[in-house]
């Protein structure tokens, strides 16, 4: 078990309309640092609203997102991923005339090359750190199993790999902690095993995940922790396997939801 002090998020009595809609409602939570914590419910239940909270595309309109002892409640998303904080869509958002090299590029912070001051009178830093860059994109393509897929363009990648490469461009920022929203979702057999090794992998590597996924047999399968809500309200939380076997859940959404990995 995880003691309290290795709590690495804390999410303090958010609420958030959308109108008349109360989306989250007065949520507490924490997340455990180095484990994967899947966050489970229905369509609705809250589960991205809570990853733009966290992740500053969104403002609570009461109570506040805590990261490492640092309150970062109503910062932007880049100030977020400085932070320490990435995470990936549904949607994947990559460059799609951009290749794989460049669309993990991008991602990297504080690039002495996005300052035209830089580019002219300290060129030999510009081109040094681009090359660092460039065998950091290297391996990060490696560990997703993108390497041979480095020039390709993302428009012209499947759909797995597509998925793939959303995650490396996330790991280009570094962050101790990876908000991932539904990487599995539409993926084979062959792709899901892959995304459970990376999960596997970064976990041990010390990084922490948060996990939103439907396939409810690769969550009791990776995560170490669940979170079910409804209705943007936490309604039960604990060892993946301990939800699972709770009937009134099942009832509710998980038995609903079997999948085969």
């Amino acid at each position: 078990m995880t003691a309290s002090h290795d709590v690495l998020l804390k999410l303090e009595g958010l609420d958030k309309h959308f109108g008349g809609l109360h989306a989250i409602r007065n949520l507490s939570l924490t997340v455990d640092r180095g484990r994967i914590t899947a966050f489970i419910g229905p369509n609705g239940a809250g589960k991205t609203t809570i990853f733009n909270l966290v992740t500053g595309a969104l403002k609570p309109d009461e109570g506040r997102v805590v990261y490492a002892d640092r309150d970062i409640t109503g910062l932007r998303p880049d100030q977020v991923a400085q932070a320490g904080i990435a995470r990936t869509y549904q949607d994947l958002r990559l460059f799609g005339r951009l290749n794989c090299e460049e669309n993990v590029m991008v991602a990297f912070p504080d690039q002495p090359g996005e300052r035209v001051s830089a580019v002219l009178v300290q060129w030999s830093k510009v081109q040094r750190r681009e090359a660092e860059l460039r065998e950091k994109t290297a391996e990060i393509l490696a560990f997703v199993g993108l390497a041979d897929k480095r020039a390709a363009l993302a428009c012209d990648l499947g759909y797995a790999e597509a998925k793939m490469l959303a995650l490396a461009r996330a790991l280009a920022l570094d962050a101790p902690l990876l908000m991932l929203d539904e990487p599995c979702s539409g993926l084979d057999h062959g792709a899901l095993d892959k995304v459970r090794q990376v999960m596997r992998d970064l976990v041990a590597e010390g990084r922490t995940i948060c996990l939103i996924e439907h396939n409810m047999a690769l969550v009791r399968e990776v995560a170490d922790h669940g979170i079910f809500l409804e209705h943007g309200s936490l309604i039960a939380s604990g060892e993946v396997a301990e939800l699972m076997a709770d009937e009134r859940l099942r009832r509710r959404y998980l038995g609903l939801v079997e999948e085969h990995a």
